[in-house]
């Protein structure tokens, strides 16, 4: 894939697993070419999470819930949608 040809929520990833079944690597957002370490999958999400909000591209399946504010999220499962808070 050409650099020119990414979107802005691409990422590459290189992940690296140890035998205790943890991860750590290194995350690069292929638009901007910028590239961050991480030590945990959480890390890595939330650094995944971070870039997206700051590029704008927001989706329900990407927001987290928090203690602060309500985050109402809509799945269908089975051709029936639910709402959870």
């Amino acid at each position: 894939m050409e650099m020119n040809d990414n979107k802005s929520e691409d990422f590459t990833l290189n992940i690296i697993a140890n035998n205790d079944f943890r991860i750590h690597g290194e995350i690069q957002h292929c638009q901007s070419g910028k590239a961050r370490y991480f030590r945990s999958l959480i890390e890595m999400i939330i650094l995944i999470n971070e870039k997206l909000d700051e590029l704008h591209f927001s989706l329900p399946t990407n927001e987290f819930r928090s203690w602060v504010t309500e985050v109402n999220s809509v799945y269908s499962k089975g051709g029936k949608h639910y709402e959870h808070k």
